[in-house]
């Protein structure tokens, strides 16, 4: 198959729909040899900034020269967005090349008893599982599609997890509660994990910690181990921001995106990338931060088409969402 032709049928599968569970995805890894058991991964969970935290701890990680990738959903013009290796999106062939390696085995759990066909959804997990192994990437950065405990993504072994925080979405599958959709996301803990979260529900927080505690994990907390200590809001031009991590004080870090939840993202991004860090014995840089900020855009998040007429795009698509792209 070519591109277009990938395309194509990954556009068909969409018919599938979203089926909770992770049976399908298990058995065509298995087929692959786990590919996902060779690389390490950082997860990144909740309702609203998933994409934008993943770019920015993705993006810090490269520059401190981890060879890095990341995983996203939705795309907005090509399947392409989804995936990125060290600094770039990956090309229209490796793209191609990767869904040839997966095909036959695609084939094969189609034809299995194991609650109807492979999903859009999870073929492109898949297909960034093998990625990240062909590519020798030593960290990939998860965005879970939806909740946590059944998306795709949470084949993957993360001892690394980022809960950006928790409203109501999606509510026909993940339920019609904070309480039921947070049970849902906080199942990406697994076991000895380091947690961190910009969220301040008093709900989240109980089910959050409860998860933490459960597991033996740990967890940093928005407004006790690390914070925004300033922001200076520069209006079409983003921020300029103090943010301190859990290891230092990060100051007048350049961050281009506008919208008044980025600076929270960019906390949660510094910290997920100190915990992962410390884990190979490195320090974080202030310098290597700023430098990655610079390339930092997510297509369709307050996306500034054009200034004169000031034209903006936004994807937001649940009722808190909508509400911050209103308020900005």
């Amino acid at each position: 198959m070519n591109y277009r032709q990938v395309c194509k049928y990954l556009d068909g599968c969409l018919i599938f729909g979203i089926k909770p569970g992770l049976a399908r995805v298990e058995k065509i890894l298995q087929l692959l040899d786990n590919p996902q058991k060779k690389v390490n991964f950082i997860h990144v969970v909740g309702t609203n900034g998933k994409t934008s935290t993943t770019k920015m701890v993705a993006g810090i990680l490269s520059y401190h020269g981890i060879r890095t990738g990341y995983h996203i959903s939705p795309h907005i013009n090509s399947y392409t967005e989804r995936m990125w290796i060290s600094g770039e999106e990956v090309s229209e062939k490796e793209f191609t090349e990767v869904f040839g390696e997966i095909y036959p085995c695609i084939q094969k759990v189609n034809k299995m008893d194991l609650g109807g066909p492979i999903t859009n959804f999870e073929i492109i997990s898949v297909m960034a599982f093998k990625l990240a192994e062909n590519k020798g990437i030593e960290v990939m950065v998860l965005e879970a599609g939806m909740g946590g405990r059944w998306d795709a993504t949470n084949i993957a072994d993360s001892k690394i997890v980022g809960l950006t925080g928790v409203s109501l979405e999606h509510s026909d599958m993940l339920g019609g509660t904070i309480r039921e959709i947070t049970s849902e996301k906080v199942e990406v803990i697994k076991g000895k994990v380091l947690a961190a979260t910009t969220s301040c529900d008093k709900e989240v927080l109980e089910i959050l910690t409860r998860k933490v505690k459960d597991t033996g994990s740990r967890l940093f907390l928005f407004g006790k181990d690390f914070c925004v200590q300033r922001k200076v809001d520069l209006g079409l031009e983003g921020w300029l921001l103090d943010i301190k991590g859990i290891k230092n004080v990060y100051k007048n870090l350049p961050l281009k995106l506008v919208g008044q939840y980025q600076p929270l993202n960019l906390s949660l991004a510094i910290v997920l990338a100190e915990l992962y860090l410390g884990t190979r014995k490195k320090e974080i840089s202030e310098k290597r931060i700023k430098e990655s900020m610079s390339g930092i855009r997510v297509r369709g998040r307050f996306e500034i088409i054009r200034k004169k007429p000031l034209v903006i795009a936004d994807a937001s698509h649940n009722p808190e969402g909508v509400e911050n792209f209103a308020r900005d």
